[in-house]
């Protein structure tokens, strides 16, 4: 479990980098959570340091539950083929450069797709996957380019079909 705190430093961007850390600098409770980095914290760079020595402060504040919450999804993480995760992490780039409107349309559209019924969410994700590279691309493109209303009629449409 105390790996996920290394996966999670290389996955996520954005977080503000901090000075050089050696591991004495860090709490006990700091070495604790990253024992298993030790004998590698030199070799790492500054920020990746810092990211991890933020993160073992999040994860000790956090509840079981919380903490279970990670676990599965680091071993969810840990099942992907590399070429999903090599998919994942460009997404996650693209996602950062957005700005912080687009983050928030991003945001919305995911918790709209969450809050779907279970059959209602995979009858979507088949549809999605029986498009090709191309046909993704243009139904991106159209999307971006529609006004919310016409978005929201679309899925709509979507949904009926899927059902039907």
């Amino acid at each position: 479990m105390k790996i996920l705190f290394f996966v999670l430093a290389f996955i996520t961007t954005g977080l503000s980098y901090g000075q050089d850390l050696s591991w004495d600098k860090l709490t006990p409770a700091q070495q604790e959570w990253l024992s298993q980095m030790q004998k590698n914290w030199d070799n790492l760079p500054p920020e990746s340091r810092e990211r991890l020595r933020k993160q073992a402060d999040r994860f000790a504040a956090m509840t079981q539950e919380e903490r279970a919450a990670i676990k599965a999804r680091f071993n969810r993480w840990q099942s992907l083929s590399p070429e999903r995760k090599a998919e994942l992490r460009e997404a996650f780039k693209r996602y950062q450069k957005l700005s912080s409107d687009e983050k928030k349309r991003v945001k919305k559209r995911l918790k709209w797709f969450k809050n779907l019924p279970e059959e209602d969410r995979q009858a979507l994700r088949e549809k999605w996957k029986s498009l090709s590279p191309d046909e993704r691309k243009q139904m991106r493109e159209k999307f971006r380019n529609m006004s919310p209303e016409q978005r929201k009629k679309i899925r709509e449409n979507m949904m009926n079909k899927s059902r039907n």
